[in-house]
């Protein structure tokens, strides 16, 4: 058999093959935790609108009875954000905390910002030490 008439057939060698894998394989290492974290995000955000909504139904009730006393809520679990929802009045009906709570076994389970609470002052806080939590 004549070697020179032997010709190379198209295609890729196991070295081209690899080094496109390990390229792959960096930009998958940088780019889901990224992209972990911005959902992470945005469902924290979604949280913050939800005690939004709760504290205005709070204040509509404040303004029509003259305090917050007597109102009440039951909580609420939002699969999609991966929160449960509480709203608990002050005793001297002053004041109300409305939470937001990882729920256990959820997307959220073990987030850094904890839970979110947000008071009749419109004051947002978090439990955990999350810095990229919202403010």
């Amino acid at each position: 058999m004549d070697t020179d008439s032997v010709t190379r057939s198209g295609g890729f060698t196991l070295v081209e093959l690899m080094i496109v894998l390990v390229i792959a394989a960096i930009l998958a290492a940088v780019a889901i935790p990224s992209y972990t974290e911005h959902v992470r995000a945005t469902r924290r955000d979604q949280a913050v609108q939800t005690l939004h909504l709760w504290a205005q139904a709070a204040e509509r009730y404040r303004s029509r009875q003259g305090s917050f006393l007597g109102y009440s809520r039951p909580p609420e679990t939002d699969p999609e954000t991966g929160y449960t929802f509480s709203l608990s009045v002050n005793t001297d009906g002053a004041g109300f905390t409305a939470s937001a709570s990882p729920t256990s076994g959820g997307p959220m389970q073990g987030d850094a910002c904890g839970t979110l609470t947000l008071n009749e002052q419109g004051i947002l806080s978090h439990t955990g030490s999350g810095t990229r939590c919202p403010q």
